[in-house]
């Protein structure tokens, strides 16, 4: 069975560490959050961030990611992820350019996602397809 670089050594959670080792090629060194319930947090750890069929989203801007837990049940620091993608696999695009992108040709070119600035400014937004780019910290 064929596993990738990206792939090799990929946990769902992983103390600081091991989440620097296993990132240590990617151009995204600071961390990013996702927001969510606690609930949730014991498969995330367990499973991956993952639900079938949806993208992951992930912002570099904290306060930003919390606000997408239920009132009052989300993890207040929001969940910390370290993302190892390496930058070329990432297409960089702008809010207003969003809506045109084709994202299955993105994924036959071998992106595992895309990222754009907020129209604010307030934080940039990352959206992956593979569980396996991200782990909790």
């Amino acid at each position: 069975m064929f596993v990738s670089k990206r792939d090799a050594g990929w946990k769902p959670s992983m103390s600081k560490k091991e989440a620097d080792d296993w990132g240590k090629d990617s151009d995204i060194k600071y961390k990013l959050y996702h927001g969510t319930d606690k609930i949730n947090m014991p498969n995330i750890e367990k499973e991956g961030l993952c639900v079938p069929g949806r993208n992951i989203y992930l912002s570099d801007n904290k306060d930003y990611a919390t606000r997408y837990g239920s009132e009052g049940g989300s993890d207040e620091r929001g969940v910390d992820l370290k993302i190892k993608i390496n930058s070329k696999k990432i297409y960089k695009t702008n809010y207003e350019e969003m809506g045109k992108l084709d994202f299955n040709k993105l994924k036959k070119d071998g992106y595992d996602g895309y990222t754009y600035q907020k129209s604010n400014g307030n934080g940039g937004i990352f959206v992956i397809w593979n569980k396996k780019s991200v782990s909790v910290i």
